[in-house]
């Protein structure tokens, strides 16, 4: 599948010459809202499931995003240095890549959420994100950045 990768000049030279690119962590996506689920309990904020979320996966998962597009105004604006950065083009097997599922409701989760928390479930929430971001037709490769079970 042939993705697109939209960075700064500087990031592109740095990320040929090291033939690398930036892991995106999950506190550091650009919507508040994305992976937070919508949890079936009465008197969780999202604030709290927010937290909990970050506590359990943010050292452990991240994710590289992609496009499918080269040519997404906005794309240019928000990560491709306002218009002034590249797009790194990359050709990646189909099985390595997730593409985002866009939708106008969050993931739905029991209330006991780290407890019983499947690997589908993180699945789905590390996938989804509101319709509102359709435009920019991502695609993701999810990363474990330190397998639970490892001795340092």
């Amino acid at each position: 599948m042939r993705l697109y990768y939209y960075t700064s000049a500087d990031y592109a030279v740095d990320d040929v010459k090291n033939e690398r690119i930036k892991i995106s962590l999950l506190d550091a996506v650009n919507d508040p809202n994305e992976w937070v689920p919508s949890v079936e309990r009465a008197g969780l904020s999202a604030a709290a499931v927010r937290e909990k979320i970050l506590q359990n996966f943010n050292i452990e998962w991240g994710f590289i995003s992609f496009s499918k597009s080269w040519n997404i105004a906005p794309m240019w604006g928000m990560y491709a240095d306002k218009y002034k950065g590249v797009v790194l083009e990359f050709d990646i097997d189909n099985d390595l890549v997730k593409e985002v599922e866009y939708a106008p409701v969050r993931v739905v989760c029991k209330d006991n959420i780290m407890k019983d928390f499947e690997a589908e479930d993180f699945e789905r929430l590390i996938r989804r994100k509101s319709s509102d971001w359709s435009y920019e037709q991502e695609v993701r490769h999810i990363v474990q950045l330190f397998p639970r079970n490892c001795d340092l």
